[in-house]
């Protein structure tokens, strides 16, 4: 039997990686998961657009409803409110096996807790949430090695007894040899098989100092870098800018050059102070790019082959409904505050003798009309008597009667996002 190499033989190039994602991540159902994803998070974050006419919005007051945050935080309560329950097959009917699967049970138990309480949040209800908001969840399960790395070792005169209880000790305090949490599904794209994903990359942007030091990488000695990232200037101007990108201190320039894809999309999107890295898994192969090369040591061998250490579950758009019906709620109350305001608070006209308003230059801004240094301006304080110049009368602005029609479509609405 041949034996097996660190490194595989199939490995994809950073190249072919970066292209993998750019060309998955615009494809159709990609992209409109990814689209709906969005606008999900808009409402449920209530940062959805409240659509106000350009004139008025510079005096309208906004109203956000919290309906679909509210009915998403409804059901991931539901789907999480019972304590979950594992269930092992046994090998076979016997007792032994039965005992066996019992244990397997308890542990699976233990272990999902206790990750939870590494993290500080609870595993399940985080995945539910993404679940429901996303139409997708991901969690990523990994092991890690050097958990135990300080396991207390038996001195050359030390009992057993008392090494027993030392070693139980640190077992009890030590922390978990798995690790898990919730990845981001927009950081996610998956290769969908004909028997689940046959490969899953991974996007991130972190900071350059991290990954510097996490994959002892280098940055480029070009002075002002080959990478690139866009920048928002103060006009709202989108900039291309020039950053260093980290590189393997081993390659050299014509490696470098060679291999330095620039794929358009969210790969160019790194501020000056942040670095890409896109993780890439297979049956086989687990690689990690780093601004367009690949880590130093990387690609290895999946150390889980030929399983992934993502496990991806999916629903029916939950809060797909909603997404139509409360921004144009939401939109109905804000015509409807914004019309009370204005009846509120009307406009101040002051008429001419012969009952036609006078022009805005005749009154100026304190309503002064015109004739002459012997006319007095008319000044509009409220709640204080104004003083009319002789001839002139005061009556206000006030907005069409509309508010009946409103409330009507409000109720429709309202009735609609219930059955929804």
């Amino acid at each position: 039997m041949a034996k097996r190499t660190s490194t595989p033989v199939d490995a994809p190039s950073a190249g072919d990686i970066l292209g993998l994602y750019t060309l998955r991540l615009n494809e159709g159902d990609e992209a409109k998961l990814r689209s709906r994803a969005r606008r999900a998070r808009e409402l449920t974050e209530m940062e959805h657009a409240v659509v106000i006419p350009p004139q008025y919005r510079a005096i309208a007051k906004e109203i956000r409803t919290p309906f679909v945050r509210d009915t998403w935080l409804r059901v991931c309560a539901a789907l999480t409110r019972d304590t979950p329950v594992a269930h092992v097959e046994g090998r076979d009917n016997t007792e032994p096996a039965r005992e066996a699967a019992n244990i397997a049970e308890r542990f699976f138990l233990a272990m999902l807790f206790g990750m939870s309480r590494e993290r500080g949040e609870d595993l399940l209800y985080e995945d539910a949430k993404a679940l429901v908001r996303d139409q997708e969840s991901v969690i990523k399960l990994v092991h890690k090695p050097d958990a135990w790395a300080s396991f207390p070792r038996r001195e050359a005169r030390e009992a057993a007894d008392a090494y027993d209880r030392r070693t139980e000790g640190y077992k009890k305090r030590a922390p978990l040899v798995f690790a898990s949490r919730v990845v981001d599904r927009l950081s996610m794209l998956f290769g969908d098989g004909e028997y689940g994903d046959e490969w899953a990359l991974e996007y991130g942007e972190y900071p350059t100092s991290y990954l510097k030091t996490r994959y002892k990488m280098v940055e480029e000695d070009s002075v002002d870098g080959t990478g690139h990232y866009l920048e928002t200037d103060s006009s709202g101007k989108r900039i291309t800018r020039k950053r260093k990108r980290l590189v393997d201190p081993n390659l050299t320039p014509e490696a470098l050059l060679g291999g330095k894809p620039a794929p358009e999309g969210e790969l160019a999107t790194s501020s000056g102070g942040m670095a890409t890295k896109v993780e890439y898994w297979d049956a086989d192969a687990w690689s990690v790019v780093i601004d367009g090369t690949m880590a130093p040591g990387f690609p290895k061998r999946n150390p889980y082959s030929p399983l992934l250490p993502y496990f991806r579950a999916k629903s029916d758009p939950v809060l797909f409904a909603l997404s139509f019906l409360v921004p144009g709620f939401d939109s109905l109350l804000t015509m409807w505050l914004n019309w009370a305001y204005i009846g509120a608070y009307p406009t101040p006209i002051l008429e001419a003798p012969d009952n036609s308003a006078p022009n805005i230059g005749d009154i100026g801004t304190d309503m002064e009309p015109s004739g002459g240094e012997n006319t007095r301006p008319a000044i509009y304080r409220p709640g204080i008597q104004t003083e009319l110049p002789p001839g002139y009368s005061l009556k206000f602005a006030q907005p069409p009667p509309i508010g009946q029609d409103v409330q009507q479509m409000a109720q429709i609405y309202r009735q609609l996002i219930e059955t929804a």
